[in-house]
């Protein structure tokens, strides 16, 4: 699951974000608007990218 976050991560969506690849989370950041996208699969990554 991608959960794009604005605050401190809860512990559910971390949980969540840790679905798809059990081990780690991908993660796309957007340092100047503050804003993270964490989540999805091997391929996801991309996408998250463009949420932000």
């Amino acid at each position: 699951m991608i959960h794009v976050i604005r605050e401190k991560a809860t512990s559910q969506q971390i949980a969540e974000m840790l679905e798809d690849l059990e081990n780690y989370i991908k993660l796309a950041v957007d340092v100047e608007r503050g804003i993270l996208a964490g989540g999805g699969t091997r391929g996801f990554v991309n996408r998250c990218g463009r949420l932000l």
